[in-house]
């Protein structure tokens, strides 16, 4: 099957479309970062739960983050904190009972 050919008028048009769609996309993309932005990141990570937490999870429930991590497959511990920086609480184990519970 043989595709035609865009005529010549209908080639502008699009191409007038396309033009105008990045002149109003464009602006819109964010600017990149400032200079505290790129300090922060220089840092490099925090300790924030000060013990073996491995692979964590967080989800925010209202007010409160919440972190799950893996362990020896008994155990799922489990740290609470007001901010995502924290001070994080560690709340135990969230199934005492094993995987079963």
């Amino acid at each position: 099957m043989r595709i035609p050919p865009i005529p010549h008028s209908q080639g502008h048009a699009a191409l007038l479309a396309v033009l105008v769609t990045l002149t109003l996309v464009v602006p819109a993309v964010p600017v990149v970062a400032g200079p505290s932005t790129l300090t922060a990141a220089a840092e490099g990570p925090k300790e924030l739960i000060a013990q073996g937490f491995a692979d964590p999870d967080v989800v925010r429930i209202g007010q409160t983050w919440f972190a799950y991590a893996t362990n020896d497959f008994r155990h799922l511990p489990a740290a609470s904190s007001p901010t995502i920086d924290g001070p994080w609480q560690v709340l135990g184990d969230a199934m005492p009972g094993g995987p079963g519970s």
